[in-house]
Formats: C-alpha cells, sequence, structure tokens
C-alpha cells in the first residue's frame, strides 16, 4: 500500500533545501505546452484559468509517465559502492517542484484539484510497479537473466518497498516578495515583444517590396493581346528608334496591324507558337504580305525580348528576408507558470505545491529492483558522475 499525504506549512515557495545528491533527485515544473501572451496576462492578474489548469494536469501526467517508474527504481538501487556512505539514512527522495540548486519552485494549482492529484499519483505508483520485479542473486525461485548475470525473483523485497512508499504533496507557504525569475521572464518578454513589433514592421516593408518588384516584373510579362494595348509599347518604341520618327511610324502602324488581329486571350494562339511565328497565318492567300508582316512579327519578338531584358534589369533588388520570428522565443518563456509567486498571493483558490516521493533504498548488496521492459529486464541505478561532480542514473 503506498501511502500519499497532504501536509501544509512544512516548506515556503523558494526555501532551498540543498544540493542534489545521490539520494535527491529534483525536476522543477515546466509546462508541456506553450502558454499564450493572454494566458500570460491572466496569470499576472492572478487568474489561473480553466485552460491554464487543464495544461498543469496534462504536464503533471507526462511528467509521472516521464521520470516517476524510472526514479523508483533508480533511487531504490542506490550504487552499492556509496551504501556505506548513506547507511545512516532510510529513503532517498524525488522531488517535482525543485530546481536543480534546490530552490523550491512548486507550480500552482486549484486546490480543489488536491483530492483528484493525490488520486491519481496514487494509482500510477500503483500501475508503476507492475512493471517492476525484486531481485537477488541468492534468494528467490524463478531464475531472471539481466545482461550475463543471473538472479531470482524476490517478491518480499518488491512487497517491502511498497509498503515503505511515501507520497508527500506539499502545499507550500506563499510569499509575498516578488520572484526574481518572474522579473526576468517578464522582461524578456517584454523585449522579445519590442523585437516583433521591429521584425512586423521590417515585414511589412518587405512584401511591400517584393509586390513593387513583382507587379514590375508583371507590366513587362503580361498577355501578349493587353501587352501591344499597354502604355509599354511606348517605352518600347522609344527603346527601338530613339526620336527617329519614320521608325517610329513604321513601328506604329505595324502595332495598329496587331491590334486588328490579336483582339483577346487566345488569339495570338492563331499565330505563334512556341514564341516563334507561324508561317502564313497572317496572310495564308498572300505569300509576299504574309512574308512582309511575318519578319516585322520576328523582329518584333526579338526586339521585346531584349528590350524586356533590359528593363527588368532595373528592377529593385530585395534583399532575402531571413529572419524568424522573434516570438519563436516566447515559446519556452511561456511554460514557467512557477515564477507567479506574488502574484497568487492573496487568490485563496490557488495554492502552490511540491511533491515529494519517498523510496526506501536497498542496503543489502546482493538485492535490486528490476524493470520490465519488452520481455526483458534491466536494472537502473543511482549512481555519482564523478567528472561531472554530480548524481546520476544510469542502467544495465
Amino acid at each position: 500500500m503506498v501511502h500519499t499525504s497532504i501536509q501544509e506549512g512544512v516548506y515556503s515557495l523558494l526555501q532551498n533545501i540543498g544540493q542534489e545528491s545521490i539520494l535527491k533527485e529534483y525536476k522543477e515544473f515546466y509546462l508541456r505546452r506553450s502558454l499564450t501572451l493572454y494566458d500570460y496576462r491572466d496569470l499576472q492578474k492572478g487568474i489561473l484559468t480553466t485552460k491554464v489548469q487543464n495544461y498543469l494536469e496534462k504536464t503533471l501526467e507526462y511528467y509521472f509517465n516521464k521520470y516517476l517508474k524510472k526514479y523508483i527504481c533508480s533511487l531504490t538501487n542506490i550504487d552499492k559502492h556509496f551504501l556505506q556512505k548513506v547507511l545512516k539514512e532510510n529513503f532517498s527522495n524525488f522531488y517535482i517542484g525543485v530546481s536543480d540548486e534546490g530552490d523550491i519552485t512548486g507550480f500552482p494549482i486549484q486546490r480543489d484539484y488536491l483530492d483528484i492529484l493525490s488520486t491519481t499519483i496514487q494509482e500510477k505508483i500503483h500501475l508503476y510497479y507492475k512493471d517492476i520485479i525484486g531481485l537477488h542473486y541468492e534468494k528467490g525461485v524463478n531464475e531472471i537473466q539481466v545482461g550475463e548475470k543471473t538472479f531470482y525473483d524476490f517478491e518480499k523485497l518488491l512487497s517491502s518497498l511498497k509498503k515503505h512508499t511515501k507520497v508527500n504533496i506539499h502545499i507550500l507557504n506563499k510569499t509575498k516578495g516578488e520572484n526574481k525569475n518572474y522579473r526576468i521572464m517578464d522582461s524578456q518578454i517584454n523585449e522579445v515583444i519590442e523585437e516583433q513589433r521591429e521584425y512586423e514592421r521590417d515585414l511589412i516593408k518587405y512584401k511591400n517590396l517584393k509586390v513593387q518588384k513583382r507587379k514590375y516584373n508583371e507590366k513587362y510579362s503580361q498577355s501578349f493581346h493587353k501587352l501591344i494595348r499597354s502604355g509599354i509599347m511606348d517605352e518600347f518604341c522609344k527603346f527601338l528608334h530613339n526620336g527617329n520618327r519614320e521608325g517610329e511610324i513604321v513601328f506604329k502602324h505595324f502595332l495598329e496591324f496587331l491590334k486588328s488581329k490579336i483582339k483577346k486571350l487566345g488569339d495570338v494562339e492563331n499565330y505563334l507558337s512556341f514564341g516563334e511565328y507561324i508561317e502564313d497565318s497572317f496572310y495564308p492567300d498572300d505569300k509576299d504580305l504574309d512574308n512582309y508582316y511575318g519578319e516585322k512579327m520576328k523582329d518584333f519578338l526579338k526586339n521585346y525580348k531584349d528590350f524586356k531584358s533590359k528593363m527588368l534589369k532595373k528592377n529593385i533588388i530585395i534583399e532575402p528576408f531571413c529572419r524568424k520570428s522573434p516570438n519563436l522565443k516566447l515559446n519556452s518563456l511561456l511554460k514557467n507558470v512557477s515564477a507567479f509567486t506574488k502574484q497568487f498571493y492573496d487568490n485563496d483558490e490557488v495554492i502552490h505545491i511540491m511533491i515529494q516521493v519517498e523510496l526506501p533504498f536497498i542496503k543489502d548488496k546482493n538485492a535490486y529492483l528490476g524493470l520490465k521492459e519488452n520481455k526483458s529486464v534491466k536494472i537502473i541505478k543511482r549512481t555519482y558522475e564523478e567528472t561531472m561532480d554530480m548524481p546520476c542514473t544510469s542502467s544495465y
């Protein structure tokens, strides 16, 4: 039977309970999903909405599923090399709501969620213990292979551990003082908001330039029946003849001829194929006249291609807009609900809590807890990384 209790007044928000050790593992609480700025403004006013409460509950479930079973094993399997140093202790502890430095950051919840949370944790731990097996080098009946080592099933060990596992949900003493993490977070969020404003101004300028560039390009690339009737033809005429009056008259005469033949979308296909003039399409019954206008058409197309190329080179040059939205930085910032301590000081319906799971660790050098996974058993143990000078978890 796993014991679950709700305790009030034992710990306070922002209290330091010392560094992590081989017998203590801390997890600071951050939401799985990022909040919006509207949610953030509510939290600033000391309002815990149904949406945020739902995010809290979903995140807690994630924390339980991701960490609890793992640390039930590792914090029970203290590395045998370190047992002599901790023999006077009886429990190892797993905390949710404590920073790596040992500061109790907690997290806010609605007070009426406490009973549901207590029941949920108890059910989860009972469920996790179904995937755990007691192992011993000498005692037991069934042989169990873990890597190259042979153990025996030891049910008595598991039942004893279950009996002494304790879950404490601590209601934390509130603080009137402003949380320094909140000040830092609020400053960072305001900086991002200002960056976003500048980003959006620059993005609008960039988009306007792109529209301007596209419209300029389209002006010289429009459908042929519209092109020969547009003001572009005046530019084209000047490009070809540069004040030569006779040449301009000939050009305008041919332009009127084209307008008489190509009046609507699709007409051009009667005279051009893949950008080339179709022989005998202007005057099927008059070879000389068709050759005359056909050559004019070929010159028109060739010269317009050169003219268009020259004009498009005069278009504005736009540097690529490679910046990312500063709002992306908010995703990590808006997962921190623990920083709102002062904001909920006067709200009796909202409490800050920390979860502590006390686990009896095995002092028998021949005994371990095993974790059943994919038809095999592995041992996860709590040890110490000397080079990094910190406790850690390893498995075999």
